[in-house]
């Protein structure tokens, strides 16, 4: 992607800490490592109690 047309300030924008990660997640299963991804999702959707009870087992 060119960055020709982008403002200094916009340039200048950190990347996000969570896009990172899932990031690095992508390129670790690509090298054939098994990953879990907690990164991004839906932090405010509804987990089934089994689902909840079996991640605690």
């Amino acid at each position: 992607m060119s960055t020709a047309f982008l403002s200094d300030r916009v340039l200048g924008i950190e990347p996000s800490p969570s896009i990172a990660a899932n990031a690095l997640v992508t390129e670790l299963r690509a090298l054939g490592r098994d990953i879990v991804n907690f990164t991004v999702g839906e932090p405010g959707a509804y987990s089934p109690r089994c689902k909840c009870r079996d991640a605690q087992r």
